[in-house]
């Protein structure tokens, strides 16, 4: 004899319940699409993000208009020092604000829904967006930006998968920002990020750039060194803007790595919104601590398919050198700059960026 079948449901209340637990998972993200402030999101925003206090103000609280803005990744996050970069545009005879707006990890998705944000409250004139790693999915924390009256190829249906990964991720934070509204979050100032002890400075006083006063280790730990200033290398060739239509470049190569789908569907997006808004848009190649990027960089043969200029250096056109001893001064690890490395690159970057500035930009900010 077969065993009595248990019921699902014990009761109607027992069903009810349930009901309504199923009816806040499928349509909270409506919800809180529609009630859940835009700075509240920001607070909301997990630590491990990056600071997301400076991440509002430049989108938010501040509406003066902003000529250069970096928005990217950890790469982004270390490799301008603004100081150096409006000097030497000033130098030229063109007076620049300038600023950063970076976290840990690739995000493509988040620099959208942050950019047409931005872009209610303020002008930008160049948007400088890094090229690399390859992107393949969503941003930790662009699901806490994300909200359903925005235009986002993310909730696209022509991508269903992407649309259900990205609206199941709404679902599931949506309780923690709805609860926001009645327990706002404190206040998140870098000082509280694992960084803050070898940073040293705050966002305010370096326009959102970690300038990391760290010596080079190797990702072993068998090599490591300690920080010492060094200063800038003058004279070095610096970063080369090539038009997506130009020829290749002797020290260009095009590697045979495609675009993923994520970034076929957000960069061009990212070039509407930025055309839609009277800003510029590049992307930037920078290179790592790689033997095989001194005299070459290599970037995805679609990145040409997308419309965008790119900016791109090799080691030797922003060092002035191959000699990996001489280039340890700069860098924290093979990836990323310090702040001997930001100013060397800011140094490097400043004069392609000229043509930018010299048509879009006014002699002087008054």
């Amino acid at each position: 004899m077969l065993p009595k079948m248990k019921l699902a449901f014990q009761s109607i209340s027992h069903l009810a319940s349930w009901v309504v637990v199923l009816f806040f998972v499928l349509f909270a993200p409506v919800v809180n699409s529609f009630f859940v402030p835009v700075d509240v999101r920001y607070q909301t925003m997990s630590r491990r993000t990056g600071p997301s206090d400076w991440l509002s103000k430049i989108a938010l609280s501040d509406s003066s208009s902003l000529d250069i803005l970096f928005v990217g990744h950890s790469q982004t996050l270390t490799n301008i020092d603004h100081s150096v970069l409006q000097h030497e545009i000033a130098r030229r005879g063109v007076s620049a604000t300038s600023a950063t707006v970076a976290m840990t990890w690739a995000n493509f998705d988040f620099a959208y829904l942050y950019l047409s944000e931005l872009f209610r409250h303020r002008s930008v004139k160049l948007v400088v967006l890094p090229l690399g790693p390859r992107q393949e999915s969503s941003h930790s924390a662009t699901k806490y930006l994300r909200r359903l009256q925005t235009a986002d190829p993310g909730l696209s249906l022509a991508n269903l998968r992407m649309a259900a990964t990205n609206y199941a991720e709404m679902s599931l934070i949506s309780l923690r920002l709805l609860s926001a509204l009645a327990f706002p979050p404190g206040r998140q100032v870098l000082q509280g990020y694992r960084w803050w002890r070898e940073v040293g400075e705050n966002e305010e006083q370096t326009h959102g750039t970690w300038l990391a006063e760290r010596g080079f280790q190797s990702r072993d730990g068998m090599e490591k060194k300690n920080f010492h200033v060094v200063g800038i290398r003058e004279g070095v060739d610096g970063y080369t803007l090539v038009s997506h239509n130009d020829p290749t470049f002797q020290d260009l190569r095009f590697g045979e790595e495609s675009l993923s789908d994520f970034e076929m569907a957000y960069v061009p997006a990212i070039r509407e919104l930025c055309e839609k808004h009277g800003a510029n848009l590049v992307l930037l190649r920078q290179p790592l601590m790689r033997s095989d990027e001194i005299d070459s960089v290599s970037i995805p043969r679609r990145a040409r398919d997308l419309g965008v200029p790119i900016l791109y250096a090799t080691l030797r056109s922003t060092f002035g050198t191959g000699d990996a001893g001489i280039m340890k001064d700069y860098f924290y690890n093979e990836s990323h700059l310090n702040a001997n490395g930001a100013k060397q690159n800011a140094y490097a970057i400043a004069k392609a960026i000229m043509p930018f500035l010299a048509t879009t930009i006014s002699k002087a900010h008054d």
